[in-house]
């Protein structure tokens, strides 16, 4: 079809344009910077002079100078709102792709934090990465209500594997030999585990803050990946997401691994203030720029040395972790009980200090084939 002729197609039939995989990604995307427009342009009819869905369109609708690069893949404004976002550029300096997929709460509405984590990555990569946020599909809203249901999950994942392979076509053609890399924070995480239950392709895997491997997956041999690859996760210590690990069986005495020997445990460290990155501000926290966690998963993307997770004693406000605690039950359940429970309105997991720490270990994560052939890895100014 000639190029005039798509961009008619576009602006006439956004909606179906704009959601059917095959479609090339410039004339989606261009067809759902319509259907934002449009969605936008609908509720300020509705008569609400502000929402956090205008405020959101409208940003989505407007370009600046930090977010010049992106575009939207797939959008919907039904419900809670779904889209996929791509940041960065897709050329010949692409060494690497990341797919993103979020956790509990997250919605299109409030998917600017999603939106801010992809432009922190693509900036910190140095032109060479391009992220992209998925948020096709419902997510849980509520970590009480909703986060343990296994039908979002069930209902994202086949999505994911589906989405996953139009990137691996687009990455031939754009930038062949990038690596990709698939990353799940919380919920997501469940998500991505699941997706890999049923096929999921991608050369490397990120569990952050995960619950556990998916749903129907036992143990990592449930997993049925097309070809190799590298997994990697990240758990900050304290961190209430250890309560539904321990659940699933994923942690055990003795053992440091979170994920049940799924995964390569790789060390959150510390933010920018010098405070560890612990608790419930950890969970959220790995994508802070200036932390340990963010440099971590940066470097898995593009390739380089990165820290193996290392064991701390912590002291907060009203709660710690001490030497040996790793897949004990007891001190974990009392640890939350008290965080979470009796002391949750005094910031219970604040003023985190290190009392003591084990010594550092490294890891090398292989860079992307074209990286490999120039030696290149993680830019030392990155972050």
């Amino acid at each position: 079809m000639p190029v005039a002729d798509r961009r008619l197609l576009a602006l006439a039939e956004p909606k179906a344009v704009g959601g059917t995989y095959g479609v090339p990604w410039p004339v989606r995307a261009r067809a759902n910077a319509v259907a934002v427009r449009a969605a936008l342009h609908r509720e300020q009819l509705a008569g609400t002079p502000w929402s956090p869905r205008i405020g959101r369109l409208e940003t989505m609708a407007r370009r600046d100078a930090r977010r010049r690069r992106r575009s939207f893949p797939a959008f919907s404004p039904r419900r809670g709102g779904r889209m996929i976002e791509g940041v960065g550029e897709l050329g010949p300096e692409t060494e690497a792709v990341a797919v993103y997929v979020p956790g509990t709460g997250t919605n299109l509405d409030m998917s600017h934090v999603n939106t801010d984590v992809a432009v922190d990555l693509v900036e910190a990569g140095g032109g060479r990465l391009a992220v992209v946020t998925f948020l096709d599909g419902e997510f849980p809203q509520d970590i009480m209500a909703d986060a343990g249901d296994p039908r979002f999950a069930d209902a994202m994942a086949p999505r994911l594997v589906r989405f996953c392979r139009e990137v691996d076509r687009v990455m031939e053609i754009e930038c062949p030999g990038a690596a990709l890399t698939v990353v799940g924070h919380s919920y997501g995480g469940r998500i991505v585990g699941t997706a890999e239950r049923l096929g999921l392709r991608a050369d490397r895997v990120i569990y952050a803050e995960s619950p556990d491997l998916g749903v129907g997956v036992a143990g990592p041999s449930d997993w049925r990946a097309p070809g190799p690859v590298r997994r990697y996760s990240l758990t900050a210590p304290g961190d209430p997401v250890e309560l539904l690990q321990i659940r699933f069986g994923l942690r055990q005495r003795g053992s440091h691994s979170d994920l049940g020997g799924g995964a390569v445990r790789l060390d959150t460290g510390y933010f920018a203030d010098g405070t560890p990155v612990y608790g419930t501000r950890g969970h959220g926290g790995v994508f802070d720029r200036d932390c340990g966690a963010f440099r971590a998963m940066l470097a898995v993307m593009l390739g380089g040395q990165v820290p193996l997770w290392r064991e701390r004693r912590i002291r907060a406000r009203h709660t710690g972790v001490d030497r040996g605690q790793e897949g004990r039950v007891l001190p974990v359940l009392r640890r939350h009980a008290v965080g979470l429970l009796l002391r949750r309105d005094q910031d219970p997991y604040g003023e985190a200090a290190v009392l003591w720490e084990g010594p550092e270990r490294l890891t090398t994560v292989p860079p992307a084939t074209r990286a490999a052939r120039e030696e290149v890895g993680v830019p030392t100014d990155a972050v």
